[in-house]
């Protein structure tokens, strides 16, 4: 149910800005995944505000654990030559750049399996201010000449 899956698709849940990846959690819970991200946030939200302990619905009990927003996709990113810094382009167009305070996968992320890539899309990245970006597609690698 939403409220067992919730936390596990949640980052940064012990400070004031949270992000759920709701998009990965609809497509990984198979009873969860007709429900459009929207609507399964807006849901664990109503759990949440709930004053009924008690009270179930056939996506969940009332959720202990905080939630936020899905965080920003972050595309055409690429990472400095020291992997100390990102750059890409948010759903606005602009091209923002940030040091890296954290980078990962979610726990049930078959890619976790193998040693992470470089370049490889998913996971997410956490400036130093706390906000989190969803790593979208990477940037092209240069062309090398013939």
């Amino acid at each position: 149910n939403i409220n067992q899956a919730g936390p596990l698709f949640t980052l940064s849940a012990k400070t004031d800005r949270p992000v759920t990846f709701w998009t990965q959690l609809a497509a990984d819970t198979p009873e969860l995944s007709l429900i459009s991200p929207e609507r399964l946030q807006a849901r664990y939200k109503e759990l949440q505000q709930s004053p009924n302990e008690s009270a179930e619905s056939a996506i969940g009990r009332r959720p202990t654990m905080p939630s936020g927003p899905e965080p920003p996709v972050l595309d055409q990113w690429s990472f400095s030559d020291d992997g100390k810094k990102v750059a890409g382009v948010v759903a606005s167009g602009s091209t923002v750049w940030f040091p890296v305070a954290a980078r990962g996968w979610l726990q049930d992320d078959p890619r976790t399996a193998r040693p992470p890539f470089r370049n490889t899309r998913g996971g997410w990245v956490e400036a130093p201010g706390g906000a989190v970006y969803e790593l979208g597609p990477p940037a092209a690698a240069p062309a090398t000449a013939p």
